[in-house]
């Protein structure tokens, strides 16, 4: 037995392929370590055991890979090679074959993914900057390695090498390697895992399940760690018992069982076919004379167009019926199907979506790509190959017309592409018939031939080129893997920048319903077009360089793509702006350096707007100009301001007026002297007028989506600003030492005094827009008309907002509705109605509600309008009167689904309450626990609001939700109480907000905690001084029983166990 373990590891690594193939693991685990972004949290260390123990254990899954390969080709090799009646006439007992050969293939299989797992985490470390400052024990990886990396390579092994020797059959072991990826696949939708959050979280049965049947044991990890805190999380290892020891027990005594049954079962001979051939009777008598006569052969067009179909017949033939490609079809179906189902199905926290065409055609492009390029990798390399492996190229070459054979190889794998993008198509149809949704949008598909087809076509005629050029087998294949990676997948892009040289990469936008794929189809086109002229140019000099005719005719080929080349890549430049990350860093690190002295030096408050905004949709573009009324807020003399402007702007003309002195601003970031400082309460006007457009080259900014349809912009985030903008300061660490920065400013302390509602303003804003579209402000329409074919609407607000207003414009459908005074309008794409009923009811529902229990609501027009999938990082935005949505998640969502999860009140019903607290009444000010004044206090609002329209039963469920969002989150961050909740902590804020409000609602009473917000509004909406989180404790305790205020004191000021106390 151990001769036969040791003479198989001997031939192995005899093979100098077998070390160019370890060295390419190593550097490619370095190189996606370093570039990935694998962090669980900023409170967990990156070189934290947890954090170990998660990357290896999900990199244990590379094993399923090696195995298959590795099992393939070695479990039955000497049946493969005919070799079997020598190799088992030896004396070699059965049992001792199969152990050696078991212990080989665990062997081979387990070196690869361990050094895959070790590579990864070297590069990860190397990258990371939240690393444990004291030494780190070497258990933290060799406990991991043990319990993930051996026991499921050993199962997967005894999975494999049990199908394959019971079979005798390849396809079997590959079928197999793909059926234990999708027992992970599904296993993790229902693990807890946080690569899963978004569909988060799992019922504790659905969890507990998981953990025991998961064959990887990742499941039972989570399972067993999921009330870890940070701290454990840091450093503890996990404990071998509970769940995840049973599991680990099981997954060894099934991976023995199949290895005795591979001992019981295996046996010497080839598994014989039933239907045998029937041999030829006197085969040897049989002598055929043959007359050779010369064959005439033929170079004309004709003949050409024959060969290369003759020849791409025969490469596709040999390709569509080949075991790897049946594989990878399956492989696609599945993987992309799995999306395509996530797509759909959000989890219990978003509802199910409609199955457009444009869901599916997204969902189709973002995750078959990749997978794409590996199928043609492989089949560029074995195609171009195939007949130097049989020896069959000299009489391949020697026939007539070969030069059609690089071709006819580009046909081939062009025509691959095109079957796998029709079997997707093929595949999102069958989902929306499915679903029952049979709108079926041919152009929407469509987009995947640009987005899929082409790029995949192109892709294969530069592999070809490269092995063509490249005539050594392995070197060639090693060039063209690494030219796919760095220059067709995530790999590259932190080096290859160049828009010219990103043509091979994937479109980044998802298809929306409003407005399609915008300027990036055509901007993709062009870069193909581009990558087509190159690709050309390069063909036609090689052959140039085999040719001696080279007459006028051959060069017209090169002519033409370098023409097409030239004119494609001028056209995809054009407004080209080159943005490095360490550009700018630099731009970063230079503002604070310069300005940061005026984060304590008193500036000038903007208290009056008035501003055109021209929107030119149809150009990416649009035009603000604008008055500023400012005033000396503070108690002392003003004698220099900081002005700011936005990134990417044009200042077309900017001035500063005070009395008689008047400052023309040029510069983006510029310090106005005066000559006479600004006195307190004195006044004086700013005077701008900027542009903004954006190309496709450049990509547009999710927050100032100026599109054909949809447009959304955050626009006060891009009007001129005074005095030192915080947010410009870089948050790193590293890199602020790098730059020597020191310490970041500080934010307000909790404790510190409370802030003067001065930054208030009024606002009059008139915006124009396209002839078909409507624009929406925020405040109150007062005026609409047409001018110069082009609709204008004024908004003003009556009484003072906040400093934050936006714009949207679209070919809108709309339904309004008065109820009691008030205007209620929605604003959607004219395909989304199906929730917009629903939509007015709620409204009219939370209008009712805050109004009776927190006082009225500040506005006559109550406004939601729908935006562009082009805008992402919300589902819904609150400005004031108006509310803004992105399309899928309201319009256009299925809430009548199996789950009825009533988005319409999650969002709709808390953006409204929003108009209550921390949009235009109450409007704290950005210190610790502000967030408890808005989203906490919106949520409430929303779960009042559920109970109220579905009754209470309804709402405990989605109180449950929230528990187990809180109860798994707060393992991954250092907890701080409610009333002290830090903005990026949404766990806390929003959803343990919400259990503890409906705790306090039931210790209380809804009424009474009604009358305390009402109370607390009142008091401190403007123009009183902002609010903190501590005013609505102190009305909370002044309005309640002193009995029940350590209870309140342990919701909000405590970080104790909450129990809500249901079954």
């Amino acid at each position: 037995m151990t001769a036969l373990f040791l003479f198989d590891i001997k031939r192995f690594f005899k093979r100098w392929s077998t070390y160019v193939l370890l060295i390419l693991i190593v550097a490619l685990g370095v190189v996606i370590g370093k570039d990935a972004h694998f962090t669980i949290s900023e409170s967990v260390y990156q070189n934290s055991p947890y954090q170990i123990s998660y990357i290896t254990a999900l990199f244990s899954l590379s094993a399923i890979l090696f195995s298959t390969i590795f099992a393939a080709q070695y479990a039955n090799k000497e049946l493969d090679n005919n070799f079997e009646q020598i190799f088992f006439s030896t004396p070699i007992r059965k049992s001792q074959f199969v152990t050696a050969r078991f212990a080989f293939l665990l062997t081979i299989s387990f070196l690869p993914t361990i050094l895959f797992t070790g590579s990864f985490l070297f590069g990860h470390q190397l990258a990371a900057s939240n690393l444990k400052n004291e030494s780190v024990s070497l258990l933290y990886y060799i406990q991991p390695v043990l319990l993930f990396t051996f026991v499921n390579t050993i199962f997967t092994i005894a999975v494999l090498s049990f199908a394959g020797w019971i079979s005798k059959n390849k396809l079997i072991i590959y079928v197999s390697g793909l059926s234990l990826y999708m027992i992970y696949m599904i296993t993790l939708i229902y693990s807890g895992s946080p690569l899963m959050a978004g569909s988060l979280p799992q019922s504790e049965q659905a969890r507990f399940i998981s953990a025991i049947v998961d064959p990887f044991g990742m499941s039972a990890y989570f399972y067993q760690t999921s009330s870890w805190t940070v701290d454990q999380r840091n450093t503890q290892l996990i404990s071998i018992k509970g769940l995840f020891a049973l599991n680990r027990m099981i997954v060894v005594l099934v991976s023995l069982l199949l290895f005795y049954i591979s001992v019981r079962k295996f046996n010497f001979s080839k598994k014989q076919s039933k239907l045998r051939s029937k041999s030829k009777e006197n085969t040897h008598d049989n002598k055929l004379a043959f007359s050779y006569k010369r064959a005439p052969t033929q170079h004309n067009i004709q003949a050409h167009v024959k060969s290369l179909l003759s020849f791409s017949k025969i490469h596709l033939t040999y390709i569509v019926k080949s075991i790897p490609f049946i594989l990878a079809l399956l492989y696609v179906l599945f993987t992309v199907g799995m999306e395509m189902y996530a797509a759909i199905e959000k989890g219990l926290r978003i509802p199910q979506q409609y199955v457009s065409s444009g869901l599916m055609t997204t969902t189709i492009i973002q995750h078959f790509y990749e997978l794409g390029l590996i199928i043609l990798l492989y089949y560029a390399f074995d195609i171009f190959w195939r007949s130097n492996t049989v020896r069959f190229n000299l009489i391949e070459n020697s026939t007539a017309n070969t030069s059609t054979a690089y071709f006819a190889k580009w046909i081939s794998l062009t025509v691959v592409a095109l079957i796998f993008t029709v079997v997707l198509i093929s595949e999102g149809i069958v989902f929306q018939l499915l679903y029952n949704y049979p709108a079926i949008e041919w152009n929407v598909y469509g987009n995947l031939f640009l987005f899929i087809t082409l790029p995949l076509f192109l892709m294969s005629g530069f592999l070809l080129l490269i092995k063509i050029i490249i005539n050594r087998k392995y070197i060639g294949m090693g060039v063209a893997i690494l030219f796919v990676f760095i220059m067709a997948t995530s790999i590259g892009k932190s080096f290859i920048t160049y828009p010219l040289a990103k043509i091979f990469r994937v479109i980044q936008t998802n298809y929306s319903d409003m407005n399609g794929f915008g300027r990036y189809g055509s901007a993709y086109l062009k870069g193909i077009l581009f990558g087509l002229g190159c690709l050309v140019a390069f063909v036609s000099i090689y052959y140039l360089t085999k040719k001696a005719n080279r007459g006028w005719l051959v060069w017209m080929p090169l002519i033409g793509s370098v023409m097409l080349s030239s004119y494609a890549g001028v056209k995809l430049l054009d407004g080209y702006k080159p943005k490095s990350e360490t550009a700018v860093l630099a731009a970063q690190a230079s503002y604070e350096t310069q300005y940061r002295k005026y984060s304590n030096r008193p500036q000038p408050t903007v208290t009056n707007i008035n501003t055109t905004v021209d929107l030119f949709p149809e150009q990416n573009a649009y035009h603000i100009k604008g008055v500023y009324e400012l005033e000396n807020k503070t108690n002392s003399g003003i004698d220099s301001i900081l002005v700011n402007f936005a990134d990417d702007f044009k200042i077309e003309s900017a001035t500063f007026k005070i009395a008689d002195e008047i400052i023309t601003v040029k510069d983006q970031y510029q310090v106005l002297v005066l000559r006479k400082a600004l006195m307190p309460n004195q006044k004086a006007t700013f005077h701008f007028d900027i542009s903004y457009e954006w190309k496709a080259v450049n990509g547009h900014q999710s927050f100032n989506a100026i599109v054909g349809n949809g447009s959304f912009m955050r626009i006060s985030r891009y009007y001129p600003h005074f005095g030192y903008v915080l947010e410009n300061e870089i948050e790193d660490e590293a890199i602020r030492k790098k730059y020597k920065l020191g310490a970041r400013s500080a934010t307000t302390n909790f404790d510190a005094p409370k802030t003067a509602n001065d930054d208030f303003i009024t606002l009059d804003m008139t915006i124009s827009t396209s002839g078909n579209q409507t624009a929406l402000g925020v405040g109150e329409l007062t005026k609409k008309w047409k001018q110069q074919n082009r609709n204008q609407f004024q908004y003003k607000t009556s009484d003072p907002i906040p400093f934050r207003f936006g714009i949207s414009s679209a070919r809108y459908a709309v339904k309004k509705q008065k109820y009691k005074g008030k205007s209620f309008e929605i604003y959607y794409h004219p395909t989304h109605a199906e929730n917009v009923d629903h939509l007015m009811n709620n409204a009219r529902l939370t209008m009712d509600y805050c109004e009776r229990n927190f006082g009225n609501y500040p506005f006559k027009t109550i406004r939601f309008a729908e935006v562009s999938g082009f805008t992402s990082g919300f589902a819904a935005t609150a400005y004031p009167a108006t509310i803004y949505m992105t399309e899928n998640m309201v319009f256009h969502s299925n809430i009548k689904a199996d789950k009825q999860q009533d988005v319409i009140n999650e969002l709709a019903g808390h953006e409204l309450a929003h108009l209550w607290w921390g949009n235009n009444q109450i409007y704290p000010d950005d210190r610790d626990g502000s967030a408890m004044l808005t989203e906490t206090l919106a949520m409430y609002t929303e779960m009042m609001l559920l109970k109220q329209m579905h009754g209470k039963e309804k709402m405990l469920d989605r109180i449950k939700m929230h528990f187990d969002i809180y109860s798994f989150s707060k393992g991954f961050s250092v907890e701080q109480p409610l009333y002290k909740v830090q903005a990026g902590e949404t766990h806390i804020s929003y959803s343990k907000g919400a259990v503890v409000m409906y705790l306090l609602s039931e210790l209380i009473g809804e009424q009474k905690l009604n009358d305390v917000l009402r109370n607390f509004i009142e008091k401190h909406k403007y123009p009183n001084p902002k609010p903190v989180s501590s005013d609505f404790l102190d009305e909370l305790y002044r309005l309640t029983n002193p009995s029940v205020h350590s209870k309140i004191d342990t919701l909000f000021k405590k970080i104790e166990p909450l129990s809500l106390g249901l079954p």
